[in-house]
């Protein structure tokens, strides 16, 4: 079977930076063993092409404009005419529905998130409005919507997906979580350094991921507790909010303890995890974060929102808290998990057999197969019928 994986890559020399780019980077060697795979990257900066873990990749240049306008209609019929020459018998999309409205050839889709909520919560990009952007987001949950339906299938990686994409419960729905790195699956090892007081915050610094709303009541956390530290893991999205980020780190005394580490490859976000206290996720919108994941699978507790689909992958008092989302109480749980005794082996034997990836990735073998079949099934069913002398039917 040739599979078309569709979806955000980084291009070659870069960083793996995003929950999306990380799952397909994931699962691509494991699909490789079942299928034959060819990655096809919408939007990147010219035409051209590499090899990832073995497979062909085509990096698709993306179309001029704003990407809310552009990626259902120019980046979508280039995706199109990728996938007809490559000749793949399934196609695999991963984030938005509305690249492969155009194609004929059977498709799955992985809803990664939720587009026009994502795209209200981001609030980045200086040139558009409030008002601007809740237009945009309207015209894209129409796009995705409408190109859903015409996909027809879809992977639910999370409860909160049905919750919040009504139309999806006519489609053809397969339940199955984001996979991690086999890496974060590896046993613990006795580290020489102990487990210290430091706090994670894994993501892009973005006003999506409320880095400066975790920076706020950590800052309270860190007036009671001098040995509290906090390492933010991810690349600045806007500029201006990472500046005023750091101005409030500056104004509250808080340098030294407080790190912006950047984007981490998985041999150094590993060791981080192992030596954590605790991993924060308090963002405006979440639908299964895979920093989640790869967190619990190391042992590491996490706190987070009991909202969108943070609230599915914790269970309060076994692998993390929730936070309740005033700058006071949040402060109280803080320290109520720093001195909350873990079963930190129990958290990774849960999530490790959770998000691993052999299984999944031979769940996601199974869905193609039957994908496929049922377009085989449905055309023969379309087709017209052979009379016993050889002619059509009339």
């Amino acid at each position: 079977m040739r599979v078309a994986l569709v979806g955000p890559y980084p291009e070659p020399g870069q960083p793996i930076t995003g929950g999306v780019e990380r799952v397909i980077d994931t699962l691509l060697p494991e699909l490789r063993k079942h299928v034959e795979v060819t990655l096809v990257v919408p939007g990147a900066k010219h035409d051209h092409e590499s090899e990832n873990h073995g497979s062909r990749t085509i990096y698709l240049r993306r179309g001029r404009g704003p990407g809310v306008l552009r990626y259902w209609n120019v980046d979508a019929a280039r995706l199109h005419r990728v996938v007809s020459a490559i000749g793949a018998d399934l196609v695999h999309l991963h984030g938005l529905a509305g690249l492969g409205w155009r194609i004929s050839t059977p498709r799955i889709l992985t809803v990664h998130g939720i587009a026009e909520r994502d795209l209200v919560a981001s609030g980045y990009g200086k040139p558009w409005s409030a008002m601007t952007r809740r237009a945009l987001a309207t015209l894209m949950r129409r796009v995705e919507v409408s190109s859903r339906g015409h996909i027809g299938n879809v992977i639910v990686i999370s409860p909160y997906v049905n919750e919040v994409l009504p139309d999806i419960t006519a489609l053809n729905q397969f339940s199955v979580p984001n996979p991690i790195d086999p890496a974060f699956c590896l046993p613990t090892l006795p580290s020489p350094v102990a487990r210290s007081r430091r706090i994670l915050s894994v993501g892009r610094i973005s006003r999506r991921k409320n880095t400066l709303g975790i920076l706020q009541f950590i800052a309270g956390v860190m007036s009671d507790d001098p040995s509290v530290t906090i390492s933010f893991c991810g690349e600045p999205i806007d500029r201006d909010y990472f500046n005023t980020c750091q101005e409030f780190v500056e104004a509250n005394g808080l340098a030294g303890r407080v790190e912006f580490v950047g984007t981490l490859s998985t041999p150094d976000l590993i060791p981080l995890l192992d030596t954590s206290a605790l991993l924060i996720q308090d963002s405006l919108q979440e639908t299964a974060p895979v920093a989640v994941a790869e967190a619990q699978a190391r042992g590491v507790p996490v706190l987070a929102p009991n909202t969108f689909g943070l609230k599915y992958m914790i269970e309060p008092g076994l692998d993390g808290f929730f936070l309740p989302g005033g700058r006071d109480d949040n402060v109280g749980v803080v320290h109520r998990a720093l001195a909350h005794e873990w079963d930190r082996q129990k958290i990774a034997a849960i999530a490790r057999r959770r998000y691993g990836v052999g299984n999944i990735a031979e769940r996601t073998v199974d869905i193609y197969r039957e994908v496929v079949a049922a377009s085989t099934a449905g055309a023969n069913a379309r087709a017209p019928r052979e009379s016993a002398g050889g002619g059509r039917s009339q």
